[in-house]
């Protein structure tokens, strides 16, 4: 059985852009001239685990849109329980692309695509297997702010060395007065992934901590239960847990 292996769709939306918190003025205008930035996040339970480190160079165009790139490291372990026996699986990924953002009244999208290699190792009792991935990976994200103290999200991508596809849709609510420049925000989010090998499911509760001064930045934590199902080999039901980071590395302003 090929199983998916998971690209870069696996973290939270933070590959192509910030989820721009709902603290974000009704104009949500992207960060003046050239600026980087920075995540990290990991997710996964007992028998799947994703790690990746991010970086990116923005150039705005305007104070509506701007494009990107980027490049990011990332590790997934992944373990299943197969008809022959248990198969245990570690894959150093690396992606490097280009995004494109647009940033609207109370609006905000941003779509990229990039090349996506992986060296994937697979452990079969004492048989080691070894396979370099390539592939093409492609991810949109999409945010509505329907009030000044909440904003739903969504976040899909495609990895063409697995044919897999990942989708999250997110809400959240801010804590407290929606006027606020930091401020707390809980909600809820939706996933699903997979291939025609593999299919997953998960439903969580997620608890962001964001602030939209010059420095734009944002933490995230998440848990909920996760479903995956095999087409060999057993399913699993578990409990996921989660945590993203983000940070826009533009100066400040002088006074």
């Amino acid at each position: 059985m090929r199983l998916a292996r998971l690209t870069l769709a696996w973290c939270v939306p933070f590959v192509l852009g910030p989820a721009m918190p709902c603290a974000a003025q009704t104009s949500a205008e992207l960060p003046s001239g050239r600026t980087s930035e920075i995540s990290a996040g990991w997710e996964g339970h007992e028998a799947t685990r994703y790690g990746y480190v991010s970086g990116a160079f923005v150039f705005r165009t305007d104070r509506r849109d701007g494009w990107g790139v980027r490049a990011a490291g990332s590790f997934l372990y992944d373990r299943t329980l197969e008809q022959v026996g248990e198969a245990t699986r570690r894959t150093p990924g690396l992606f490097v692309g280009a995004f494109y953002r647009r940033a609207t009244e109370r609006r905000y999208f941003s779509v990229g695509s990039g090349l996506d290699v992986r060296s994937e190792t697979t452990w079969r009792g004492s048989l080691r297997e070894k396979e370099t991935q390539y592939g093409l990976a492609v991810q949109a994200f999409g945010l509505v702010q329907p009030d000044a103290r909440s904003y739903l999200s969504g976040f899909a991508g495609f990895g063409s060395a697995t044919d897999y596809v990942w989708a999250r849709t997110t809400w959240m609510r801010q804590l407290g007065d929606g006027a606020r420049t930091r401020a707390w925000h809980l909600g809820l989010e939706l996933t699903g992934h997979g291939n025609d090998d593999v299919r997953g499911y998960s439903v969580g509760v997620a608890a962001e901590y964001a602030e939209v001064p010059d420095r734009f930045g944002a933490v995230r934590f998440s848990a909920g239960y996760a479903r995956r199902e095999f087409d060999s080999g057993r399913d699993d039901d578990r409990l996921y847990f989660g945590i993203g980071f983000y940070r826009n590395l533009a100066p400040r302003p002088t006074p």
